[in-house]
């Protein structure tokens, strides 16, 4: 989820959107993760204080990219 703010968007309908991700982040158990010029794809996930880990790499589930990306946050 990203900090920036449509200034078209009212603070009532942005303050429940980011809610209702929030549950969504709770109960996620697969997430579409995808990086720039590359396609997105279903990664297993854990939810973990407001973010999605995800594990992969050798003998793990394949993330093209996602390591070499710099992290946001």
């Amino acid at each position: 989820m990203t900090d920036e703010v449509d200034e078209r968007v009212g603070t009532p309908l942005l303050d429940e959107a980011v809610k209702l991700v929030d549950e969504a982040v709770k109960k996620a158990a697969v997430a579409w993760v995808g990086v720039v010029g590359g396609p997105g794809r279903a990664l297993w996930c854990v939810p973990s204080e407001g973010s999605l880990l995800v594990v992969s790499g050798p003998g793990e589930q394949a993330a093209p990219g996602l390591a070499e990306r710099p992290r946001r946050g």
